[in-house]
């Protein structure tokens, strides 16, 4: 899986992006942070749960029908003064349901572990993505530190963090050379790419 920080910073990137008007301090901000995270509390039920039990990691949790419940139910705490079922409501349903829903997307692209069950409860198959770049992240505070740890981290921030740090840049309108830097921030994002496709592509014929 990647780390709960890159989970965290792509959804409130996206929260940037859809809308300047969200600060550190809103609640809004914070759930966009929040909500793509949660999912990987299953991994703290692991030592009672086996990993392909429909509750384990990976499972249950990662489905595009958790994101949904979790998403209603986020939807009325920074919101109470948006009618329910106006178009303001399901516009916020859907973005924290997509914000949560990445982080299965994201796990999907990784090269460890078991698949996500997108469509459980309902069917507990494991999906993977064709194009799987993201080294899996090792579970556990201690191992994060590591080496390996740490080199699964720098990966990740090279092929996702530029991204959600330039739709940070682009809603910061007072900011000084604003578009420039979120420019800047693209295309690193884009050199970061195609150096990873380019270093699987060696690994793969070695």
């Amino acid at each position: 899986m990647p780390t709960i920080f890159t989970h965290a910073i792509v959804g409130y990137g996206l929260a940037r992006l859809v809308t300047s008007s969200f600060q550190v301090r809103d609640q809004y901000g914070l759930l966009s942070a929040v909500l793509p995270v949660i999912p990987d509390l299953d991994a703290l039920l692991m030592p009672w749960i086996p990993y392909s039990h429909p509750l384990g990691h990976r499972g249950f949790s990662h489905s595009l029908f958790f994101a949904g419940v979790l998403a209603l139910g986020a939807s009325h705490f920074p919101s109470k003064t948006v009618p329910v079922f106006s178009s303001g409501w399901l516009g916020l349903v859907l973005f924290y349901w997509g914000i949560t829903v990445s982080h299965g997307v994201l796990d999907a692209m990784t090269d460890g572990g078991l698949g996500i069950a997108f469509f459980a409860p309902f069917d507990n198959t494991r999906y993977f993505l064709p194009f799987r770049p993201i080294p899996v992240a090792p579970l556990g505070i201690s191992s994060f530190f590591s080496s390996r740890g740490l080199q699964v981290f720098w990966i990740e921030f090279a092929l996702f963090w530029f991204f959600a740090l330039a739709m940070i840049v682009w809603s910061w309108e007072s900011l000084p050379l604003q578009k420039v830097l979120g420019s800047l921030l693209i295309l690193a994002g884009i050199i970061a790419w195609g150096w990873r496709i380019r270093q699987l592509h060696r690994s793969f014929h070695l």
